[in-house]
């Protein structure tokens, strides 16, 4: 459950991504938006004014642009499960929520997607 207190947020972060079961989705590249919730005490940021005590925003969508792009995923869901994996190896987050969207993918629908929730201690 996504911790209550000091969070930092991506919205609607726009990816290239090779995603998807059917052949066609194989072959092309597609856009997923991604948002990300990401829990951390942001009390030393907050007095310090300096971003050595806290997270580089670039650094965590640098990361989710490359994940991305890493290799063909098959589902969002592993997608984002693999992501959260990633985002706790490199920074200090102890609860990530992540929202991929897959828009206009499915006929007379803005777009699909799924939402995960994990803890630190999850994975």
């Amino acid at each position: 459950m996504l911790q209550t207190g000091d969070y930092l947020f991506v919205e609607k972060l726009t990816v290239d991504a090779k995603i998807g079961v059917l052949s066609w989705e194989k072959a092309a590249t597609q856009k997923l938006l991604v948002d990300l919730t990401l829990n951390m005490d942001l009390t030393k940021p907050g007095l310090s004014d300096n971003l050595e005590d806290g997270v580089d925003y670039k650094a965590v969508t640098d990361l989710v642009a490359a994940h991305a792009q890493k290799k063909h995923y098959e589902l969002l869901e592993h997608f984002a499960e693999s992501l959260a994996t990633r985002l706790f190896e490199l920074f200090p987050f102890t609860c990530v929520k992540i929202t991929v969207h897959k828009p206009k993918i499915i006929p007379n629908a803005v777009g699909v997607g799924i939402h995960i929730t994990r803890e630190r201690n999850d994975i």
